[in-house]
Parts: C-alpha cells; structure tokens; sequence
C-alpha cells in the first residue's frame, strides 16, 4: 500500500472511530476524508472493499512491527522479542481502537471473520518461530511442544478479550495482559530464562505509560 492509499485508509479509520461504521455512507466518507467521490471510488468501490484496506493496512503494519524486532540489534533473543512484540503490538492496537471491531464483527461478520483467521494463522506462525529460536538459545524448557503452547497462549489472550466489560483498552486490561504474558513466560524458561526475563520484564510496563500518555491527551 503507497503513502497515499495509506493516508486514505488512517482517514477512513478516524472517520469509523468518530461516526461508527454502520450508517457513513460512501458520500459521507469521501467529504470528510476529504476527497471526491470519483477517487473515493478508484481506491475503494464500496464501504465493504474500504473495510478490506483497513484489515490490508493492519496487516502490514503487523508485517512492519515484526521486520524492525528483526532488524533491531538491541533485541538479541527470543525473550526480548516477546517483550518487544508485545510493546508495538499494544500501540498499534491503541491506534486501531478496539470499538472498531466489535462494529466490524457485528455488520460486516464474514470481513471480519475471515481477517480474523489470517491474524490468528501469523500470530501463531510466529510465535511458533519465537518459541524454537527460545529453545536453541536455552532459554525456554526443551521438552515444550511449540505448537500445542502456541496455540494454548493464544486462546488464553483470546478469552481475556472475550471476558473485557468494554471494547475500549483500560489499564485494569491492559494490566491483567501484562500480567498473563509475564506469567506464560514464566511457565516456559529454563533457569537461565527465567533470569533474563526477571531483568527485562519491567519493559513491559511501557505498555501502561503508553496508556497513561493516550489517557492525558
């Protein structure tokens, strides 16, 4: 997606976020983006292909967060890519706001469903990476199954979303993350992870003064 297709998808967002998703129109999107019709349309030709862009931008920038773990030299091992991970995967979710899916789920079920499916199958591709990368540097117990743990913390993180009382981030949330990803790393270190990981955990808390900061605009 080029710059340009980028700006139109971030103005798309922002105008679902303000006014909702189900009664805009492509008339209303287009004044207030803002841009005519006419190009609305050569971009997107109709609201359900303009929510397709929003899951294609996520998507990428999913693609982006786990190119620059990669290409950062300061991360050096598969703990520090958890904690990494989990830092800009919890900024790029605080841009996307979470109300916008509980709207895409409710009128648009099959997008959804099925950018649902594509973000599960590469979360778990790569946490499946994580976990044997962790495992030759002799961080994480030898004897996991990579996949079965994978999939497990997966549903775990997918239940705490189902049981939130609100589709907004809060810090109680945002704590209990915090906390079941500290606990499920934990649960897979060998002594000498375990020791890394009690020395970098308190990175995680920048996902709570991330928070704070949006809070305080």
């Amino acid at each position: 997606m080029n710059i340009e297709n980028q700006h139109i998808t971030k103005r798309v967002m922002h105008i679902f976020k303000t006014y909702g998703v189900r009664s805009l129109t492509i008339d209303a999107i287009a004044m207030q983006i803002p841009i005519s019709k006419k190009d609305l349309l050569k971009f997107a030709k109709n609201k359900e292909e303009l929510i397709s862009k929003i899951f294609e931008f996520r998507s990428a920038k999913a693609a982006e967060i786990s190119n620059q773990i990669q290409e950062n030299p300061e991360i050096t091992n598969a703990i520090d890519v958890m904690i990494h991970m989990s830092i800009l995967m919890s900024r790029a979710c605080n841009e996307f706001n979470p109300q916008l899916d509980f709207e895409f789920k409710k009128y648009y079920p099959t997008l959804f469903s099925e950018y649902e499916q594509q973000k599960q199958d590469h979360i778990l591709q790569s946490m499946t990476e994580i976990l044997m990368r962790g495992q030759y540097e002799k961080l994480f117990k030898p004897e996991l199954e990579v996949s079965k743990v994978a999939q497990y913390h997966f549903e775990q993180v997918q239940k705490h979303h189902e049981t939130l009382d609100t589709p907004d981030f809060s810090r109680e949330a945002i704590e209990h993350m915090i906390q079941l990803m500290s606990d499920f790393i934990y649960s897979i270190c060998t002594p000498h992870g375990t020791e890394h990981f009690s020395k970098q955990k308190q990175l995680l808390h920048t996902i709570i003064q991330d928070l704070d900061k949006n809070m305080n605009v």
